[in-house]
């Protein structure tokens, strides 16, 4: 059998360390040759000219600084055949921002893995070939696209030699081909890419070669790996290029799949009250009332269909259905947690114990009943038509109402909920919408309790604590949790629709966008505070202002 050694080559005027690879920063072209039985054979290496061309690119690197893990990347686009700007952004997430990106209830990963992953950087380019024949002069044309064809996929590199079957023809190792087919927007596969991925031996210890060599061996650090390229690609570069290419266009929100959340949600209840009714008849009265909740939701969804109909506008039309879907599947989803929690609860207890447990329990679920029939009746404004009616009212109270609706979670979390308000005033009184104030307050709320619950997680003497201050003329609300924050680089993006970085299972992105909507109805605004009251390095103040005086 012939023999194989590798030889070097460099091409005259050209400089080659020992780790360059296809990706080298240099423009000059050099070569790896492979000597079979003394035979010189090439081996071809990129041409990073083609890269120029690229519709749009991403690189940034992912280090660990003082013991803490944090990702950084720029964004940058051309023209995607809309006679757009060229555009750029740059992204920066932190520890407990990473922790939420890489958290799975069915995959659960350590925290620690967020380090041991160790160092990497990235840089990706996409080429929208359907532009190659506008923007690419005719001679170049071809040569590019015989390029971009011949290099595409997403390479791993470690110590600059390549792992793989990673960015083969046949290799889908983040999901793009699978995303693509299954999302509408830019269709994100593999086959528009030209990237790597780079790691290195000492510092990426434990991402380590299958014995056959064929690709990495499963583990934590593979999975977070693989979990932050899957969300730079499929999430922010996809919303990214949607967002450019529509930046004068409203955005388009998908309230059936909402709807479909939904009837999930309530298939899940209706299948643990069954089990609850055939092991406690006694109790159906209880849990028929439960199941009555879920219809009155669906009757309020459906008459918010109906109504949205009738709206002209179809920014409008699309983001107070959202609104309301929204809200219903929060509720929804508590609903269907307290039955199943309930039915966990009674499958554990001791049966010589277990008429007492079931007073309990019931008796804890009837409150939380309640307290969701609070938040569905403040849900009443939400109705599409309601939604237009100004009215005067009472915004202290509306927002002790809306807290009073979510006392059993506030409970349930921990959290200490305070209300301020200056000794001298009493009322402080708005002319509005009501039910879109409800929606402002509910989505603060409900992202309060995810991030405050992810510190929780990290910190054991850690408690919970939520804050209003309100003050008149001009009315001004400053909501604060003292959760973890918010990166400052993200302090524009978390209000854009479909933005966020809570875990797979729970990444919406709607309603911060839909509480900056409510708000510019009123000709008033909400935005983050520059302050650091609570960490030095991040955001945790919203203020919300209302113009006109109070009555």
């Amino acid at each position: 059998m012939g023999q194989f050694s590798v030889e070097k080559t460099v091409l005259p005027g050209s400089a080659l360390s020992g780790n360059q690879h296809p990706f080298s920063t240099t423009k000059r072209r050099f070569r790896i040759a492979l000597l079979f039985n003394g035979e010189r054979v090439d081996v071809p290496r990129l041409d990073r000219t083609i890269l120029e061309h690229a519709q749009a690119k991403i690189t940034g690197s992912y280090a660990i600084e003082n013991g803490q893990p944090n990702l950084e990347f720029d964004l940058w686009c051309g023209d995607l055949g809309q006679g757009n700007p060229q555009t750029q952004r740059r992204m920066r997430f932190e520890r407990i921002d990473l922790r939420s990106l890489t958290k799975n209830p069915n995959t659960e990963i350590p925290i620690s893995a967020l380090q041991t992953v160790g160092p990497f950087s990235f840089e990706f380019y996409w080429f929208n070939r359907r532009l190659f024949q506008r923007i690419v002069p005719g001679e170049e044309r071809e040569r590019v696209r015989s390029l971009q064809q011949q290099w595409s996929g997403i390479m791993l590199f470690r110590n600059g030699y390549r792992v793989f079957p990673y960015g083969n023809d046949d290799d889908d190792w983040l999901g793009l081909d699978r995303k693509a087919l299954a999302s509408g927007g830019y269709k994100l596969n593999k086959a528009q890419f030209v990237g790597r991925v780079s790691i290195t031996r000492q510092q990426n210890d434990r991402l380590i070669d299958q014995t056959n060599r064929e690709g990495l061996k499963d583990c934590d650090e593979k999975e977070v790996l693989v979990d932050l390229l899957r969300f730079i690609i499929q999430d922010r570069l996809r919303n990214f290029l949607n967002e450019v290419e529509k930046s004068h266009q409203p955005s388009v929100i998908d309230a059936v799949e909402t709807e479909k959340r939904i009837k999930t949600l309530q298939d899940r209840a209706i299948l643990s009250i069954q089990s609850l009714k055939k092991q406690h008849p006694e109790d159906k009265a209880e849990l028929q009332l439960i199941l009555s909740l879920f219809e009155e939701m669906r009757t309020y969804f459906e008459i918010a269909k109906q109504r949205a109909e009738q709206i002209e506008d179809e920014r409008d039309r699309m983001t107070q259905l959202a609104g309301v879907g929204l809200m219903l599947e929060i509720v929804a989803h508590e609903l269907a947690r307290s039955t199943e929690n309930t039915m966990r609860l009674l499958n554990g207890a001791d049966p010589k114990k277990l008429p007492n447990d079931v007073a309990s329990l019931f008796d804890t679920l009837r409150d939380e009943m309640k307290s969701m029939n609070r938040r569905l009746r403040v849900l009443d404004p939400l109705s599409v038509s309601s939604r237009q009616r100004r009215e005067t009212f009472d915004f202290v109270a509306l927002i002790r109402e809306v807290f009073a609706g979510h006392a059993s979670q506030f409970r349930r979390h921990n959290v200490i909920p305070v209300i301020v308000v200056a000794p001298t005033t009493k009322k402080i009184l708005i002319h509005g919408v009501r039910g879109m104030f409800v929606q402002i307050i509910e989505n603060l709320v409900q992202n309060s309790i995810y991030w405050m619950d992810l510190r929780h997680s990290d910190e054991d003497d850690y408690q919970p604590r939520i804050e209003v201050k309100m003050a008149e003329a001009p009315n001004v609300m400053e909501y604060t949790d003292n959760g973890p924050g918010i990166d400052p680089s993200l302090r524009g993006e978390v209000f854009k629709a479909f933005f966020s970085t809570k875990g797979k299972t729970r990444r919406q992105g709607l309603g911060l966008y839909i509480a900056q909507d409510c708000a510019r109805h009123h000709e008033g605004k909400i935005y983050l505070s520059d302050e650091r009251r609570i960490h030095p390095t991040r955001l945790n103040t919203f203020i919300l202002e209302i113009p006109g005086q109070t009555k």
